[in-house]
């Protein structure tokens, strides 16, 4: 997930609530759909090479995870769709001091 944030400025919540069907990967291009970016907006994001191998190797690694089977793209070890701080309803996700 850290390197397809670094090479897609994609936001965390963003990210985890891409499901399988956003992600179109071939060896030599790519496209991530957002589909309810900030201000939920639709937008597509290519993917570098580091990034198409990242999510290869993630891919491969996915069908071992219960609900491996479902629409979401990242999995928590459970096997749900991983939540970002926010995302709990009734809660924030802590501010950083400074």
């Amino acid at each position: 997930m850290l390197t397809v944030l670094l090479f897609t400025a994609l936001r965390i919540g963003a990210l985890a609530a891409l499901d399988r069907d956003d992600l179109a990967i071939s060896a030599r291009k790519g496209v991530v759909t957002v589909r309810r970016g900030k201000g939920e907006r639709y937008r597509q994001v290519p993917l570098n090479a580091e990034a198409r191998d990242a999510l290869d190797a993630w891919l491969d690694q996915r069908t071992a995870l219960p609900g491996h089977d479902g629409p979401a793209q990242f999995l928590s070890s459970e096997g749900t769709t991983p939540v970002c701080p926010g995302d709990r309803p009734g809660r924030r996700a802590p501010r950083s001091a400074g």
